[in-house]
């Protein structure tokens, strides 16, 4: 499923080549073909994305898959909505909005330019409530407020972060190069983890 997800097998003729790969995968189930010939699993023709190719995923609003996928992996460990610590759930998403870890106006005072905001990597689904909050001001800052606000501490915004595979110090940091690249190289590795069947979590 998580190859599914994360390479571009089904990108065109879906109907067609989930038929070809059920087919396969059932001959596999019953011993009579190798999983090397289900094509979704051929790493060959259909490679996990790198580093590279996360780097350049998209704001997921765009519908792009990589994006959604990347998404997808980030809440994995139970997104929990930064302020006020709700879980995301079918009966709550619609109320999540798309929120710029590093703010858009805040990374073009910084000299960078919208597409650099515009990526998946930079993006956490929060209440519109916690994203009205936060507004344009640095990570740093906003994650301060948050510690005080909160009677948990800074021990309860690190764990909050994390169920969204973000890590508090990188973004803390307010180096958003690094953030970005560390977060591609995390994020390769979480990929690799899911697609070879291990029990990954944030």
């Amino acid at each position: 499923m998580w190859r599914a997800f994360f390479t571009a097998r089904y990108d065109r003729a879906v109907p067609t080549a989930v038929l070809q790969d059920y087919r396969s995968l059932k001959k596999v189930i019953k011993r009579e073909a190798k999983e090397n010939d289900i094509l979704c699993l051929d790493e060959g023709r259909y490679p996990l994305p790198d580093k590279g190719l996360l780097v350049q995923a998209r704001w997921p609003k765009y519908r792009d898959r990589l994006a959604r996928a990347i998404l997808l992996v980030s809440l994995r460990g139970g997104a929990e909505d930064i302020a006020d610590g709700a879980v995301l759930s079918h009966t709550n998403i619609q109320g999540r909005e798309y929120h710029h870890l590093y703010p858009a106006a805040w990374l073009e005072d910084k000299g960078f330019g919208e597409e650099d905001a515009d990526r998946a990597l930079n993006c956490a689904l929060v209440t519109w409530r916690t994203n009205r909050k936060i507004s344009a001001k640095e990570p740093l800052k906003y994650l301060l407020e948050r510690c005080e606000a909160s009677t948990l501490g800074e021990s309860e915004i690190r764990r909050r972060l994390q169920t969204h595979f973000v890590d508090f110090d990188l973004l803390a940091k307010g180096e958003y190069q690094t953030f970005f690249e560390e977060r591609a190289r995390n994020f390769e590795l979480a990929i690799k983890a899911l697609c070879a069947g291990h029990a990954w979590k944030p």
